[in-house]
């Protein structure tokens, strides 16, 4: 791979990201770079597209040159990385030979909050964790609609106190998640409860919401799509699945909130646990170099990328994910993008 094209500021430019390789033979090498510019495109070896940076002013070639690899990459749940202008007017979808994503049918299996805990200690831990908590549960929210989650929010601080901050609450408290890492971590630090509720339903997806908290001390209430016992596992975080309606999860966090001793098993379960990727960048970048040199001159053609990546295929409106969960509340406040899908 000469060049490469895709909204991955993250990733060095160059060879730099390849120099380490271990299964690349001496004469095998990749070269990446970001860009747009129309005869790089045209010259490189294979193109890596990221549908959710794909914008109405991007250079979209029209037909694959035949030396070349098209690559879908997709780190975003399906439901957020279609909008309107992508999914009629992209011509490319259904031209692709390679994938990388998180769903176990990719060509390359690569997430960005792909991990995996396991416990490493089981020291006596006598520290009170519960005594130190001066709020209640914190929910820090940005997306006001996409999933229903704000609904359920909305009927939780019936019965239990939420404090919600971000574009949906009382405002932004600290920079993005990415960048301002500490103030976050100490403020959630300050709660008993961090409600980590995805932004969307979709098979095999989760963000990062639940895993950041395993190294902070506050038990997560996660709500998704996943089994989180899988990921972050047992004993260690409340899943609001568990509950027939916010109400029950209400009275759940009460207890916990009341009794220090069953809030500390929890806390030192969690702590107890050490999370580490599955797949670090590097190595799903290096898999990438040496499988296009295995596969040179191969060209496999995949289905549209807007079925294997689709809405429908792999994802649930907010109205059949809460079926069961959400007794004694009212309609859901959801996305139009579910009516673009056919999913009302």
């Amino acid at each position: 791979m000469r060049n490469g094209s895709a909204n991955l500021d993250w990733i060095p430019r160059g060879q730099i990201a390849f120099e380490k390789c271990p299964n690349l033979k001496q004469h095998q090498s990749c070269w990446y770079n970001v860009t747009e510019d129309r005869e790089e495109l045209d010259r490189a070896d294979a193109v890596i597209y990221k549908a959710f940076h794909v914008r109405e002013d991007s250079y979209m070639p029209l037909q694959r040159n035949v030396n070349q690899t098209w690559i879908f990459y997709e780190t975003e749940s399906p439901f957020l990385t279609w909008d309107k202008f992508r999914w009629n007017n992209a011509t490319i979808w259904d031209k692709m030979n390679m994938t990388i994503t998180y769903a176990p049918g990719s060509d390359i299996v690569y997430g960005m909050y792909d991990v995996r805990c396991k416990r490493i200690s089981d020291v006596s831990d006598s520290q009170n964790y519960a005594a130190s908590k001066k709020n209640a549960a914190l929910f820090l929210v940005s997306d006001c609609l996409s999933s229903g989650r704000m609904s359920y929010v909305k009927e939780l601080q019936k019965h239990y106190p939420v404090e919600i901050f971000g574009k949906c609450g009382k405002g932004q408290i600290c920079g993005h998640f990415l960048n301002d890492l500490e103030c976050e971590n100490d403020l959630m630090e300050t709660y008993k409860f961090y409600l980590a509720f995805e932004n969307s339903y979709c098979k095999n997806y989760y963000t990062e919401k639940a895993v950041k908290t395993m190294a902070i001390k506050t038990i997560p209430v996660v709500l998704g799509l996943q089994n989180y016992t899988e990921i972050i596992g047992g004993g260690t975080h409340v899943n609001a699945r568990d509950f027939k309606s916010p109400k029950e999860l209400a009275a759940r966090l009460h207890t916990l909130s009341t009794d220090d001793d069953a809030y500390n098993e929890i806390m030192r379960k969690k702590m107890q646990m050490k999370c580490r990727k599955n797949k670090e960048w590097r190595a799903m970048l290096c898999e990438l170099c040496e499988k296009l040199h295995n596969r040179e001159g191969e060209r496999n053609i995949l289905p549209d990328m807007r079925n294997f990546w689709g809405v429908k295929e792999n994802c649930l409106n907010p109205r059949d994910f809460f079926t069961g969960i959400s007794e004694s509340m009212g309609d859901f406040r959801m996305s139009s993008k579910y009516k673009m899908h056919g999913m009302e």
